[in-house]
């Protein structure tokens, strides 16, 4: 018989009980009634915060009154998902994320992560980044565990370096010099030179054949020249300002003047370097020395020291 019924069978006197129990007989029909609603007020929540997971008790069902409640302290930026309250069941889910932001040159992007590494971030914040030209100031593989800022920059150009020989090539190249020297002396002509074999001393007004080309040169040097290349350490530019590049060649100023257009070949003909142009200088480039560039530092390390003959074009 539920409590209503004895209420109503009770005010009848339809229900015969001693008027003395009836106080007694109230107070259980109370206590019964507010027993029942204390039990349909009472929640089991779920609640997991970055990951660590609990269940607490409580009458609330208002998502900021339990926050409260817990005393949580959690970031503006997390991601909170809530289960509304159903049958005195709901679960409150608190997922971290991370304020990152990204920038190359003057693009910059801003946005929150929950998880995954730098490359990651990159990615979604469609900034385009090539690792072959471009640097991270972050591992590509760091996990994202705090906020952060990624920063996108060009990687430095290579900087020509010089590639010497040991001296003992230095002291047979000299040898062989003075070997050709002496054998070219025999044949050289005052006007004309052969692309084959030539080592006279510096001359004026000289006509040579290279290749079935004639090319005139108002004064002739030999010289003792070395070979540079693209370095790791960065620097794009020479003396003149011109980018390093096959033809660009580093002088003595006070012998061949900057901007001076040259012709290179060895003395004994065997290789020849071509049209250049003196365009830098260098610490150790004094008197009658030239460095040619070459593009790679195989092509340097075979070229070694070699005595060239450098024609000063009209």
């Amino acid at each position: 018989m539920g409590i209503k019924r004895i209420l109503e069978t009770v005010s009848r006197g339809e229900f015969k009980v001693n008027k003395r129990v009836i106080p007694l007989v109230l107070l259980i029909i109370i206590s019964s009634a507010f027993i029942s609603v204390s039990a349909e007020s009472i929640n089991t929540i779920s609640l997991c915060v970055y990951g660590q997971t609990r269940e607490i008790i409580t009458s609330d069902s208002n998502l900021e009154e339990i926050l409260e409640q817990e005393k949580l302290n959690i970031s503006k930026n997390d991601k909170i998902e809530f289960s509304p309250v159903e049958d005195g069941k709901g679960s409150i889910n608190v997922i971290k994320r991370y304020q990152v932001t990204v920038k190359s040159d003057k693009t910059v992007s801003k946005f929150l992560i929950e998880k995954g590494t730098v490359k990651d971030a990159v990615s979604y914040s469609g900034i385009s980044y090539n690792p072959s030209t471009q640097l991270l100031n972050m591992k590509e593989d760091e996990g994202i565990t705090k906020d952060v800022t990624i920063e996108i920059t060009e990687k430095p150009k290579p900087k020509p370096v010089v590639v010497e020989k040991p001296k003992t090539e230095e002291k047979k190249e000299t040898t062989k010099k003075e070997t050709s020297k002496k054998e070219t002396n025999k044949t050289q002509s005052n006007k004309t030179q052969s692309n084959k074999t030539s080592n006279s001393p510096d001359k004026e007004n000289v006509t040579i054949e290279v290749n079935g080309e004639i090319i005139k040169a108002k004064k002739m040097y030999v010289m003792k020249a070395t070979a540079y290349t693209w370095g790791e350490d960065g620097g794009n530019s020479t003396a003149s300002g011109m980018a390093p590049k096959r033809g660009v060649v580093a002088v003595d100023p006070k012998v061949i003047p900057l901007g001076t257009k040259l012709f290179i070949r060895t003395t004994k003909g065997d290789y020849v370097y071509g049209y250049a142009v003196a365009a830098d200088t260098g610490g150790a480039i004094k008197g009658k020395k030239i460095d040619v560039f070459l593009e790679t530092k195989k092509e340097v390390s075979n070229f070694g020291r070699r005595n060239v003959e450098v024609y000063v074009l009209s």
